[in-house]
């Protein structure tokens, strides 16, 4: 299987033929969807990868990846989408779930509220260091 290489143009994701061309555009281009300052839990992010995640031959590809930096759950939740509009949505369901369903939580709960989120939709990595 050859590598595919993605670029995101606007909210529209294309394809290129070659890395260097993948290299110049990837450089410029605004990769981040969306970011929430989420206080407490810190900071989720969603930005474009330009590879393929899914890493199957003949599978959707996996572009987009949102990320909990900082808190309680630091780099230990990450969700997966195909397109721009399903990483927007599903930072949006997150960021609510987040910033809006949990205020005031006692810390020794956050971690468990936080893993509930996993429920949300899009494509969770059990474990980040597993790199699929």
């Amino acid at each position: 299987m050859s590598p595919r290489y993605y670029v995101l143009d606007g909210r529209e994701v294309r394809t290129v033929d070659t890395i260097e061309e993948w290299g110049e555009t990837f450089d410029r281009n605004n990769r981040q969807v969306a970011s929430t300052d989420m206080g407490c839990f810190g900071e989720l992010s969603t930005v474009f990868l330009g590879l393929d995640h899914s890493f199957r031959e003949g599978a959707t590809p996996i572009l987009f990846e949102t990320m909990v930096f900082e808190g309680p759950c630091d780099q230990d939740l990450q969700w997966r989408w195909h397109t721009y509009d399903e990483a927007e949505a599903g930072h949006a369901r997150i960021a609510k779930a987040f910033t809006e369903l949990w205020p005031g939580l006692p810390d020794e709960e956050r971690v468990a509220a936080a893993n509930a989120v996993r429920n949300l939709g899009g494509y969770v990595l059990e474990d980040p260091a597993d790199g699929y």
